[in-house]
């Protein structure tokens, strides 16, 4: 009720809700994956392009779900040495 009358606010902070629609779409790693690997199968005919596309595919998904070090990320980002007393 509170979608349809546009409360989408007060909607949002309802716990019932948020475990209503992660039943709905739940996450799944290896179903990404798949549909990733899938997809970039059927966009090329030729074979060898075909593999160079689903390594790159699987290559990027499992980059993307890297955990991030945030203190080499802003070491980079800043160029600067950083040091911890």
């Amino acid at each position: 009720m509170l979608i349809r009358d546009g409360r989408l606010g007060e909607a949002s902070a309802d716990p019932t809700l948020g475990t209503f629609l992660d039943k709905l779409c739940p996450e799944d790693r290896d179903f990404d994956l798949a549909t990733e690997l899938y997809n970039g199968h059927l966009a090329t005919e030729d074979p060898a392009t075909r593999q160079r596309n689903l390594l790159a595919a699987a290559v990027a998904h499992f980059e993307a779900r890297k955990p991030l070090d945030k203190l080499a990320t802003l070491a980079k980002a800043t160029g600067a040495t950083i040091s911890l007393n």
